[in-house]
């Protein structure tokens, strides 16, 4: 793995560069050395444009050459910032260093991970993968894109024979977008495994899930025909999508503040409860990859698993028992949005994405959704499910009689 180390030059900063190249190669790392030219003593560049150009074009083809940057981030100076965003968009791993306070959310903003210590960098450095998935920084908001690969091709495990398929990717992104000319190398990854249809399709949903975080998600792939066959499969999950996720993240605010639970725990807690909603376990498997986000982005332990515990013991049919009063508001507020109108609408958004009948709706009702209001933790959800409880029960005893009616 290659290592730039980005700092300061021009600001003083040149000695902890060299210091921190020193300290990464003595344990092992391949470290990229941009300090063959000392400008740390040029007061003033304008009257030097043939420096000024060599300087960035070599800084920028150290960035080319890097797998990963490291930035030391408490005192970053504008060729520094410039060199992490241009690497960033890149979809290169940055790790900011900052043992001391940082001033400007701009260098935490486009890293992938913040390490307080020379111990948490090292701990970064050896987990990190360079994926093949890439993804770089969100820096055009709320917005939905597709793409669309043509030249998808694995082996059929049944026949030995080869498939192709095009695939179509739809997504909302939240912090992280997908570089998307990385899609070809990972696509490619498929071309000599034997694999099922829908575990294509399983496996490229997932790999997504587990690198973007994105609020909503669609893959679709639609394969070439085969023995009179054309196979299109696709996963979404509209009823689990980020809707649901904002309406869990306000109900538990709202009731931490009433049940003094910790707020910055709770938070956290519910907008990353549904990270792996689409694999099995989801919330044991939302729990790991929480972890994996949060310790990337420089959190504390004792934070991080009160947050993976509150994660772990959210879901109504996971079996753990929540032990901190952040976690029964985690669970209370997500069981919450099972309930009432949006408990209804969400039961039947649910059915039609599976093909289920009013009958097995109404099934749905009687095996969990009625059962939610005696599952409560915390005396603020069971007042709140109390009246979503009785609109519920009203709308089930309802249709329940008029499909029994003549």
């Amino acid at each position: 793995m290659r290592v730039l180390v980005c700092g300061s030059i021009g600001y003083g900063g040149i000695e902890e560069i060299r210091r921190l190249q020193r300290f990464l190669r003595e344990r092992g790392y391949d470290v990229l050395d941009q300090l063959v030219v000392d400008y740390s003593d040029v007061e003033d560049f304008r009257d030097k444009p043939g420096l000024w150009d060599e300087i960035v074009k070599r800084d920028l083809e150290f960035c080319g050459k890097a797998d990963v940057i490291v930035l030391i981030a408490t005192n970053p100076s504008f060729g520094a910032m410039a060199e992490v965003v241009v690497s960033a968009m890149k979809g290169k791993p940055i790790v900011a260093f900052c043992p001391k306070e940082v001033k400007s959310p701009w260098p935490l903003y486009f890293s992938t991970a913040v390490a307080k210590s020379e111990e948490e960098l090292l701990k970064f450095l050896e987990s990190v993968k360079i994926r093949k998935i890439r993804t770089i920084p969100n820096v055009y908001g709320r917005h939905e894109a597709e793409f669309v690969y043509s030249d998808f091709t694995c082996i059929c495990p049944v026949t030995g024979r080869r498939d192709y398929a095009k695939i179509r990717i739809r997504y909302r992104p939240r912090n992280r977008l997908i570089e998307y000319e990385s899609l070809d190398e990972y696509f490619k990854s498929f071309r000599n495994r034997a694999m099922h249809h829908e575990a294509v399709v399983e496996k490229i949903f997932n790999d997504l899930i587990e690198v973007l975080n994105p609020e909503w998600l669609e893959v679709v792939a639609e394969f070439e025909e085969r023995s009179g066959v054309r196979a299109v499969v696709r996963k979404t999950s509209p009823s689990h999508d980020y809707g649901h996720v904002e309406r869990v993240k306000r109900m538990a605010v709202h009731i931490a503040e009433k049940e003094g639970a910790d707020l910055k725990v709770v938070e956290k807690a519910a907008e990353l409860h549904d990270v792996a909603r689409d694999m099995p376990n989801h919330a044991v498997e939302s729990a790991k990859v929480a972890e994996r986000i949060l310790r990337e982005e420089g959190c504390d332990e004792d934070f991080i698993a009160k947050v993976v515990h509150c994660i772990e013991a959210h879901s109504f049919s996971s079996g753990v028992e929540p032990k901190t009063i952040e976690a029964k508001v985690l669970s209370d507020a997500d069981k919450l949005d099972a309930m009432g109108a949006i408990g209804v609408a969400r039961a039947f958004m649910f059915s039609g994405e599976r093909g289920r009948s009013i009958e097995e709706t109404l099934r749905h009702f009687e095996e969990k959704l009625l059962k939610l209001k005696d599952l409560m933790f915390t005396e603020t959800a069971k007042k709140i499910a109390e009246e979503r409880h009785e609109f519920m029960l009203e709308f089930y005893r309802r249709l329940k009689k008029e499909l029994e009616e003549p």
